[in-house]
């Protein structure tokens, strides 16, 4: 989060300056980890989750969306909702071994 806030600080651009940064994780919404043991628990988990992600969601803000987001709908969602508000989005996976990115972020 710190590399996205400085580079905006540091940007003599007018257009950067007014970006505005989102991390959005299970912890930061109260979420804990037990609620990914049960169906019922992690769909309400979801659900807070990406109501953050919608509410946060705009032209001039980068969000991002760190938790478990195995689940392809659930990818689908977010990818919808950016779509949405016209704004590009990239999903980032890290496995572990490597580190992918795909998106439409020009």
């Amino acid at each position: 989060m710190d590399f996205f806030k400085s580079k905006i600080q540091g940007s003599s651009d007018a257009s950067i300056g007014r970006l505005t940064v989102h991390h959005i994780d299970p912890q930061s919404l109260g979420l804990s980890r037990e609620v990914y043991r049960e169906a019922r628990t992690e769909k309400d988990a979801r659900a807070t989750e990406y109501s953050a992600i919608k509410r946060a969601l705009g032209k001039d803000s980068i969000v991002v969306a760190d938790g478990l987001n195995y689940i392809k709908g659930f990818r689908y969602q977010l990818y919808c909702e950016a779509k949405a508000v016209q704004t590009p989005s990239c999903v980032v996976s890290d496995s572990g071994a490597r580190i992918v990115a795909y998106g439409d972020v020009g």
